[in-house]
């Protein structure tokens, strides 16, 4: 294949959680997390009771360890 190769190394986590109280009232359904060593997004699934956590590392894809290792 041909191409860019690896963009990011992705994990994604399903919860369950009552938000309501907090997000009905908000116009949200994504919400994104922006930092230097890792970027992400929530997803809100109406009644606001569960979603979903994207985390997309940076940095060398040939160690995606590293990253889980460092500070944030």
């Amino acid at each position: 294949m041909h191409g860019h190769g690896t963009f990011s190394n992705s994990i994604t986590i399903y919860f369950r959680a009552n938000l309501r109280r907090l997000l009905e009232s908000r116009p949200w359904a994504v919400v994104y997390v922006n930092h230097p060593q890792m970027r992400g997004f929530f997803r809100f699934e109406k009644p606001f009771d569960s979603g979903f956590l994207v985390v997309n590392t940076l940095g060398d894809p040939s160690q995606p360890h590293v990253w889980m290792s460092r500070p944030v």
